[in-house]
């Protein structure tokens, strides 16, 4: 029997219960191409950090009234925006004077031939930026209380903190506003983010329904309710994914899906992660949640309930173009990366980049460059459903195959079966019953060749009605990429007058 890893994580129901080529455990693997993948590591963008975490990175591409074009990298820390040197690392305080607390967001739009960025925190008047050379914000005449906006019909729309105004302002002229539409009900919600959807429609998303802007001039703006069964949790829970969006719930704390309709809002967590179990609740945490599409690949940078830290320390990961058969995702858990801000680089030259922010120091990080999380072993752990070859008859276990592609290393990989549903807890056996959890060494994981390895379990501790695998590795620098386990079994029959 083959046992496979290309249906994503499932922590919802029992191993024996949840499916072909889903695994009861998956951490800091990327399912992919009918295989599990080990992420890739970190490395500083800036050697020197700054004295506090980065809510707010952004790659920001600026053209320029002669046509050209000039990149900057941009973040927040500490109440203060720096700018970034791609060449040394070195940020520098570029405008300061905002509070602590706040998570900016932005927009860029098209001002007299120059692409000019606004930065919005909702708790001080708006900057703005050119993509000039000496990095020179210029203090805005806007509300201070603006918290996020978009561009739509050369106009730029606005929602306020603690309010269901939408504002509008004058084609091509962003900082005058010319009007406001009300948005739903202003007695009982709010307005948490506005977002451009597919053929140029706007969406408003509150705290607890989700409305679409009707109208291409001021005299036949309006808002039509979508639904009120769905409602926003945070201004950075959301995110553009295919032809939709997908944002965290208000009302459950789950990932959803949603399509421009309320037929087309599908729950993404529900049937396997059942995320609200895992999720910090508190309103800091779930304002300070956020997400991304990266190369191919969703991520959601969360605070688990058993974080270390008192911020963001995981991701839910998964690849957009390989859904499930029924279409939802084959999620898995990266734990250890710390991201409090995303930002892709991939336009102007740049190389499809992931810059991320860190929840627990100064530090901006590059994704995908070597094997480790800044400098620390990666923790990977994979294990598979349990198989029941049989309800009612004993069975030998008798080889094990491990199918997996060698890396640039060798290394020793742990490895563990586990008989009749007995599990150990992490990667050691702490069980006192003798046989039912085994760690039978390490697989040996060279750069030469195809790894198809064959590991036979000792004679006393192979007997039983089903089997799981666990294959652990938490060494630095390493690479690791596996296909499935095969083993053999026979049935064990009882001799006459034998003691079994």
């Amino acid at each position: 029997m083959i046992v496979t890893f290309n249906n994503g994580w499932c922590r919802t129901r029992p191993a024996h219960l949840i499916g072909e080529g889903k695994c009861s455990v998956l951490q800091n693997y990327i399912v992919r191409d009918n295989k599990i993948t080990k992420v890739g590591g970190t490395t500083r963008y800036n050697p020197t950090a700054l004295t506090n975490k980065i809510p707010y990175v952004k790659r920001s591409y600026h053209k320029r009234g002669d046509g050209t074009f000039v990149k900057r990298t941009i973040c927040f820390s500490n109440g203060s925006f720096y700018s970034g040197n791609d060449v040394t690392g070195a940020l520098t305080l570029a405008q300061g004077g905002f509070p602590t607390n706040a998570i900016p967001t932005d927009l860029t739009f098209q001002v007299s031939g120059n692409s000019i960025l606004y930065s919005f925190t909702g708790l001080e008047t708006p900057y703005k930026y050119d993509g000039n050379g000496s990095y020179t914000f210029e203090r805005t005449t806007l509300d201070a209380d603006i918290m996020a906006a978009v561009e739509h019909l050369d106009r730029v729309f606005y929602i306020k903190n603690n309010s269901s105004d939408l504002d509008y302002s004058e084609e091509i002229t962003p900082e005058t506003i010319e009007d406001t539409i009300l948005i739903g009900n202003a007695q009982d919600s709010i307005n948490i983010a506005v977002v451009k959807g597919a053929n140029d429609t706007i969406y408003i998303f509150k705290n607890n329904s989700i409305y679409e802007l009707l109208g291409r001039t001021p005299s036949s703006f309006q808002a039509r309710c979508i639904t009120t069964k769905y409602g926003l949790a945070s201004k950075r829970a959301i995110c553009a994914v295919g032809s939709g969006f997908i944002f965290l719930n208000e009302f459950d704390k789950e990932l959803y899906f949603f399509g421009g309709s309320e037929s087309s809002i599908m729950n993404l967590t529900e049937a396997d992660i059942r995320l609200r179990e895992i999720i910090d609740t508190t309103y800091d945490s779930i304002e300070s949640v956020c997400m991304a599409v990266h190369n191919g690949l969703f991520r959601f940078a969360f605070k688990h309930r058993e974080s270390p830290i008192d911020s963001n320390n995981c991701e839910l990961i998964y690849c957009i173009t390989e859904p499930q058969a029924d279409g939802k995702p084959k999620w898995s858990l990266v734990k250890g990366s710390n991201v409090l801000s995303y930002a892709v680089m991939n336009q102007q030259g740049d190389s499809n980049e992931l810059l991320t922010g860190r929840s627990d120091i100064g530090c901006l990080m590059y994704h995908n460059r070597g094997w480790d999380f800044d400098s620390t072993a990666i923790e990977t752990i994979v294990r598979t459903a349990e198989v029941v070859v049989s309800e009612d008859m004993v069975h030998d276990f008798l080889d094990f195959f491990i199918k997996a592609k060698p890396g640039h290393y060798s290394l020793n990989a742990i490895f563990k079966y586990f008989l009749n549903g007995r599990y150990s807890i992490g990667a050691s056996s702490n069980l006192s019953v003798r046989g039912e959890t085994r760690d039978v060494g390490s697989i040996h994981l060279s750069n030469s060749s195809l790894l198809n390895d064959r590991i036979v379990p000792l004679c006393n501790y192979r007997r039983g009605n089903s089997i799981s695998f666990e294959i652990y590795e938490n060494n630095g620098g390493t690479e690791l990429e596996f296909y499935s386990i095969a083993f053999k079994s026979l049935p064990k029959y009882i001799i006459r007058n034998q003691y079994v």
